[in-house]
């Protein structure tokens, strides 16, 4: 009989522990651990890539949000919020909601605003770059989940980290909007013969 079930990051491992280190990968992606069958969930698939790395630095796994003028960089161990900092600086072009550098390719170089603008868009990525090396100092990570618009892609070009990209579209970061997106990234299936 076969029985089905949805299960967290820790159970994934525990199973893994206890029905030894061997463990086999199909064609599907799927863990084959002794009878269990885990389809694994997008932070398992990946933290396996890193799993060494994972176990150094105590279970730890991180995220990275950017949008527009707003970054948030979280830190997790298993499913729960260990730490946490948001970035926020006015590089937002008012009333057409387009940042200031992208607007910049066709006019409005020389106003006052546009120049703050410009401004607080070398702050925020200088600060962004900071977060990053600081959550690396302390919890030692080796591997961070991003959602980050290609327009943005120097905030993380000269960090020496592997960066995952989150698989789907997400809202303006917060931390809501965090704890969403882990919540559907986590839990894996699980099935085994009874």
């Amino acid at each position: 009989m076969k029985t089905h079930s949805k299960i967290g990051l820790r159970k994934a491992f525990e199973i893994i522990g206890k029905n030894g280190i061997e463990y086999h990968i199909n064609k599907n992606k799927d863990i084959k651990v002794g009878k269990y069958i885990i389809t694994p969930s997008f932070i398992l698939k990946n933290v396996i890539s890193y799993l060494g790395c994972f176990r150094k630095q105590k279970c730890y796994y991180s995220f990275l949000l950017i949008r527009s003028g707003l970054s948030i960089m979280a830190v997790f161990k298993w499913n729960k919020l260990i730490d946490y900092r948001i970035i926020k600086r006015y590089t937002v072009r008012k009333t057409q909601g387009k940042s200031q550098d992208k607007h910049l390719k066709k006019k409005g170089k020389s106003r006052l605003g546009s120049r703050i603008r410009l401004r607080e868009l070398k702050l925020f990525i200088g600060e962004t770059k900071e977060m990053i090396r600081d959550f690396i100092k302390v919890y030692g990570l080796c591997f961070v989940f991003v959602g980050i618009p290609k327009n943005r892609i120097e905030v993380i070009k000269d960090i020496n980290l592997s960066f995952i990209k989150i698989p789907f579209h997400f809202n303006r970061p917060s931390i809501k909007e965090l704890k969403r997106i882990v919540k559907n990234l986590y839990y894996s299936s699980v099935n085994f013969n009874s």
